[in-house]
């Protein structure tokens, strides 16, 4: 008769009880993490908070969707002292990025002559069924390929030393 008195209350009521603990620590989780985030006194890992004495939840109510501040509220920019650069002077670098070369196995792999510039320079079609070309050699395309582009690199590196 014990065992059917057990059986009466069914299995439900362990999991009744289980949930009651975990709502618990659901709870207990929560009020730690309100008290570490809202009441901290400038511990640790929280220094920044605390000194700029703000929630980090006011920003969104203190700016702008933009993300600027509000009007009316002015920050304050020192300027840095100016260093002085006697004896100094600037001189452009010129930076050469890798293409592709002509090799056997690039001429393999991507056909003959291949650089990089192959696949910038081919019309994209936009959305409206246009094709659209992006800038040419004038800009700033080159091709390794051609003697004249190293010879002016190598001009225009002379000129500025």
């Amino acid at each position: 008769m014990a065992a059917a008195g057990r059986q009466k209350h069914g299995p439900w009521r362990s999991s009744f009880r289980l949930r009651r603990w975990h709502s618990v620590i659901v709870v207990f989780i929560i009020l730690c993490w309100a008290q570490v985030l809202f009441l901290s006194s400038g511990s640790a890992p929280y220094d920044d908070v605390f000194l700029a004495s703000r929630s980090p939840f006011s920003h969104k109510r203190d700016t702008k969707s933009t993300g600027h501040r509000r009007i009316g509220r002015k920050a304050s920019f020192k300027r840095a002292p100016v260093a002085e650069l006697d004896g100094y002077s600037i001189k452009p670098i010129v930076y050469v990025y890798p293409q592709f070369h002509s090799f056997p196995e690039n001429d393999q792999f991507f056909g003959e002559n291949y650089t990089d510039w192959d696949l910038v320079s081919k019309p994209i079609i936009n959305s409206h069924g246009l094709k659209t070309f992006r800038p040419g050699k004038e800009v700033g395309f080159y091709d390794l390929l051609d003697v004249t582009t190293r010879e002016r690199w190598t001009n225009m590196i002379s000129e500025s030393l």
